[in-house]
C-alpha cells in the first residue's frame, strides 16, 4: 500500500486523492469531447460536469458514512475527511443523476444526450479512481491464499486486491461502450447499458469484497446491484419495442402507399 505518494515539506500527497483527480481530470475531458460531438453548448457542458462532480463526491460521502455508521458514529470530523478514501459509488451515482435532471429541466437539454455523453468518461474516470482505492488500501477484499494476495493497513491477513479487479472489469466495460456506441438504436442506450454493466461489474467483484451483507450470500451493495440492472433493462426494452413497433408501422405505410 503507498497511501501517501510523495510529500511537499511536510505536506503529504495522498495516492488516493491524485488518483480520483486523475479520473475526474480524464473523464472531464472525455466528456466534454463527447458532449461536443452531440451539439450540447460547451458552457453548459462544463458547468453539469462541475456540478455532477462535486455532488457525485458528496452523494459518495455520504452514502459510504451510512453504509459504515458505526466507523463514523460521534466523529464529525472523520465524515468529511475523504483525503484518505470513503466513496460509495452507488451515491455519487445517484446525486449525478439528480444534478443531470436538473440540467436538463434548467437549460431544456436533451437527457438522452446528455446521458449518453456521459457514458464513456464515467466508465474510464471510475477505472482510473479505483487505482487509488488499491494504493490506499480502502475498500478491501476478502481474505484469500492466491499467489497476488495482497496486504491491507485496515484488515489482517493476505486478501484479495479487488480494487484491481473493479478497475480492470470496469476498463473493459469501457472498451464495449466505445464500441457499442456506432451501434445503438436510440438515444440514451449507451448511458443505460453503462449502468448494467457497472452493476455486473460491481455484483460479480462484490463476491471478492470484505463488505457488509445483506443475507448470507449477497452483500449489501449487490442488493443495490439488482436494481441498478433491472431499471435500465425495462427502460431499454421497452425503447426497443417501441422502436421495432414504429419500424412496423412505417413498413405498412410504404407498403400501402406502394
Amino acid at each position: 500500500m503507498y497511501p501517501i505518494l510523495f510529500s511537499i515539506g511536510n505536506v503529504p500527497i495522498y495516492t488516493y486523492g491524485l488518483m480520483v483527480a486523475l479520473g475526474i481530470f480524464t473523464g472531464l475531458l472525455l466528456f466534454e469531447k463527447q458532449a461536443e460531438k452531440r451539439g450540447i453548448n460547451p458552457d453548459v457542458a462544463s458547468s453539469f460536469a462541475f456540478w455532477a462532480i462535486v455532488m457525485a463526491i458528496v452523494g459518495a460521502r455520504i452514502a459510504w458514512v451510512i453504509q459504515y455508521w458505526s466507523m463514523y458514529k460521534g466523529n464529525w470530523l472523520a465524515i468529511i475527511n475523504v483525503r484518505e478514501g470513503g466513496l460509495a459509488f452507488h451515491g455519487g451515482l445517484i446525486a449525478a443523476i439528480a444534478v443531470g435532471f436538473y440540467y436538463v429541466i434548467r437549460y431544456k437539454l436533451s437527457l438522452p444526450k446528455l446521458a449518453d455523453s456521459a457514458a464513456m468518461p464515467l466508465s474510464i474516470g471510475y477505472a482510473i479512481g479505483r487505482l487509488g482505492c488499491f494504493f490506499n488500501g480502502c475498500c478491501w477484499g476478502r481474505e484469500a491464499d492466491v499467489v497476488w494476495a495482497v496486504r491491507t493497513r485496515f484488515a489482517d491477513g493476505l486478501r484479495h486486491p479487488v480494487q484491481i479487479y473493479d478497475s480492470l472489469l470496469t476498463l473493459g466495460l469501457f472498451g464495449f461502450i466505445y464500441w457499442r456506441g456506432k451501434s445503438t438504436k436510440f438515444g440514451g442506450q449507451l448511458f443505460l447499458e453503462t449502468l448494467m454493466g457497472f452493476a455486473v461489474v460491481r455484483f460479480i467483484v462484490e463476491f471478492f469484497r470484505d463488505t457488509p451483507m445483506a443475507t448470507e450470500v449477497l452483500s449489501l451493495t449487490q442488493t443495490y446491484m439488482f436494481i441498478l440492472f433491472a431499471i435500465p433493462l425495462i427502460i431499454e426494452i421497452y425503447n426497443l419495442r417501441k422502436g421495432k413497433k414504429l419500424e412496423q408501422n412505417d413498413l405498412r405505410k410504404s407498403s400501402q402507399k406502394s
